[in-house]
């Protein structure tokens, strides 16, 4: 196989050579109904492009587009993550799922090379993510890591749940989650912290490197979306892929990715400079978590704020969006209601409080008052003051921690703290074993399209 990474234009042929059992004999020579062509589909203004943009004419935003790249974007409407497709399907069909978890979680562990019995499909998939990218610096990602810990140890846990809320805006892209599940508050916490459990995972000392818990995260992750992807893909009859595409596809992945690589791009242009050494940290570390998470080369994070901006913008531009309250109005009323806490002390249970009023705030001052009203939430002064609240606790615990970690010995005391604290929030078995429900029989029909 002649694919070591996702660099290619044509993906559909690549897809379709990389993974023949999921891809082979798929027709995916057609126009999703989510996908906008710029150039035949009429003014851009009509478009999903977020007026926050710096290009501010139809022109200007045109200038972005040939067809060839045009073509591009269709084609990750409908591209999957082939190497961990394969793998899904191999699992599913050849292997057995508990034979295929134990020699997955071995190979993440310790490299595919020390794996005896590992199918071709496992092999081409490891091979993938393992080889080391000639521009990473891991002593760069790691400086960064450290000045982030704290901060995503004390401060994430302020915008998570309102934050969250934002996966239902598309049903598009939000579509596997109503269709597996998330009904429940049960549920709906178990997704949030095994979303977030990606961000927390990667600020551990060291843990993008090989075998470590970031790196291993990301290995299941990739398989898990793969074994959901697989799944829907094998029931016509729920999932319409001329509506909605291939499902998880590459036109979706780069958003949770790199979430902060577009306002950051953003602020440099409107303030006429280059990136400094600390947002070029930052990149690095998107780009490699691009990397792990099989996410097509194309996106990832470079050091040219302008060029980044133009991508982000080149999806908003041809990836629609559409709302659809009804639907997703049990899934945010669950999001909100569920228990994220890692215990259920008295002061855990009052800082939730605080965390379930507040994010009602966070997420009617995210999307507006009007279209948050639609998926059922309202904000009023009650939920205003949880918010600050809850945030002005966190802020004293980060700057309490921070000032005794700028303590001479203090340190010591400052990463204890915050490994403790982002251990607690990790999904289960995170460090020690592959408890992510990567079986697929377990992704249940909750309602169909």
């Amino acid at each position: 196989m002649s694919y070591q990474t996702y660099d290619f234009m044509d993906c559909i042929t690549a897809q379709k050579e990389i993974a023949p059992t999921v891809y082979g004999n798929l027709d995916l020579d057609f126009i999703p109904e989510r996908f906008y062509d710029p150039l035949t589909a009429g003014s851009l203004l009509d478009s999903d492009l977020k007026r926050q943009s710096p290009h501010n004419t139809e022109d200007e935003i045109l200038a972005l587009f040939d067809e060839e790249l045009v073509e591009f974007y269709r084609q990750q409407c409908l591209m999957g993550d082939p190497f961990a497709d394969e793998l899904a399907a191999v699992m599913m069909d050849e292997m057995g799922m508990q034979e295929g978890k134990a020699l997955f979680h071995e190979a993440s562990m310790h490299g595919v090379d020390r794996v005896k019995g590992a199918p071709q499909a496992m092999v081409d998939f490891f091979r993938h993510q393992e080889r080391t990218p000639e521009w990473l610096d891991h002593d760069v990602i790691e400086g960064r890591n450290d000045r982030q810990r704290l901060v995503i140890a004390c401060l994430f846990q302020v915008i998570l749940r309102g934050g969250f809320l934002g996966v239902y805006e598309n049903d598009y892209a939000s579509m596997p989650m109503a269709i597996t599940g998330g009904l429940s508050e049960k549920g709906a916490a178990k997704r949030i912290k095994d979303t977030t459990s990606m961000v927390r995972a990667t600020v551990f000392p060291g843990a993008m490197r090989h075998g470590a818990v970031g790196y291993r995260m990301a290995c299941r992750v990739r398989l898990m979306h793969a074994m959901v992807r697989v799944n829907l893909l094998r029931k016509p009859d729920v999932w319409d892929i001329h509506k909605y595409g291939v499902p998880l596809p590459q036109a979706d992945t780069p958003g949770p990715v790199q979430y902060q690589t577009y306002p950051s791009a953003l602020k440099c242009l409107r303030e006429g400079r280059e990136y400094n050494e600390q947002e070029l940290a930052d990149n690095l570390y998107h780009r490699y978590l691009t990397h792990l998470m099989g996410v097509h080369d194309f996106y990832a994070p470079i050091n040219s704020p302008q060029k980044i901006v133009d991508k982000w913008e080149m999806r908003f531009a041809t990836h629609r969006a559409k709302r659809d309250p009804e639907r997703y109005r049990p899934m945010v009323k669950a999001a909100l209601n569920c228990y994220l806490q890692p215990n259920e002390s008295a002061w855990s249970q009052l800082v939730d409080h605080l965390d379930r009023s507040g994010a009602k705030h966070y997420y009617v001052n995210t999307v507006g008052e009007k279209p948050a009203a639609e998926y059922g939430v309202r904000s009023n002064v009650l939920n205003r003051l949880a918010f600050y609240a809850h945030a002005g606790l966190k802020f004293a615990e980060y700057a309490f921690v921070e000032l005794v970690g700028n303590i001479p010995g203090g340190r010591n005391f400052r990463e204890r703290y915050a490994d403790k604290k982002l251990k607690s929030y990790l999904s289960d078995g995170a460090f020690d074993s592959m408890n992510t429900d990567t079986d697929a029989s377990n992704y249940r029909v909750q309602e169909q399209t």
